[in-house]
């Protein structure tokens, strides 16, 4: 009989102590501390999203945008820093997969810095020509300042053949080339469209085009 009231009391202590201590209502309490940080990490909050440059009147800052140093044909990738301006080794000048890698990355830096005509820095703002000529600027490479100019001092290319950091040129019917951007691929151009608008990326919109790349 005593050894019943033992085994009832040892009962009723533990469910008492099962009413009394609270819950967590986290999801990551509930794992085993030897879950595998992956899955711990699953549970975390997701850190905010960066914000986009602004639309507004005030010059958007550049925001620094990295590509992780990688290897990509036995070649290095570096990275683009916060000052952007790049040293490029040779092996990777001669690489237009990895240059172009590079190109991109600088390219996007200069979201949301707005259209001016004969603009090229982005302090003051860039028209088409002036953005690509900057942004090679950035790996130590200075292009013609008109986008016709830039086209005749590179390598012509297929469309098919168009790389990430190759040059897209527009032309009119005549063949006059009237508009450049930086080809990011996907069919995807970085430029600064015209009047009234910002660097952006933009689908390409015509099939009036050149591709050209940059000469080593």
């Amino acid at each position: 009989m005593t050894s019943v009231r033992a085994r009832f009391g040892v009962l009723v202590a533990f469910a008492l102590m099962a009413f009394l201590v609270p819950t967590s209502t986290s999801e990551a309490a509930t794992l085993p501390l030897s879950a595998p940080a992956f899955v711990l990490e699953s549970f975390a909050p997701a850190a905010a999203p960066e914000p986009l440059a602004s639309t507004g009147g005030a010059r958007p800052s550049a925001v620094p945008v990295r590509v992780a140093p990688t290897r990509v044909a036995g070649l290095a990738v570096p990275a683009v820093s916060r000052s952007g301006r790049v040293a490029l080794s040779r092996s990777v000048m001669r690489s237009a997969l990895i240059r172009g890698k590079v190109i991109v990355a600088i390219a996007s830096r200069y979201r949301g810095v707005r259209y001016v005509a004969g603009g090229s820095t982005p302090g003051r703002g860039f028209d088409c020509s002036g953005y690509t000529r900057y942004v090679f600027s950035m790996i130590g490479v200075h292009l013609p300042r008109v986008s016709s100019g830039q086209y005749g001092s590179m390598i012509k290319i297929s469309r098919s053949q168009a790389l990430p950091g190759d040059l897209v040129y527009f032309h009119s019917k005549n063949g006059h080339v009237y508009h450049v951007g930086i080809y990011a691929g996907g069919n995807r151009v970085w430029h600064a469209p015209y009047p009234g608008q910002r660097v952006k990326l933009e689908r390409i919109w015509s099939s009036s085009i050149y591709v050209a790349r940059l000469r080593i």
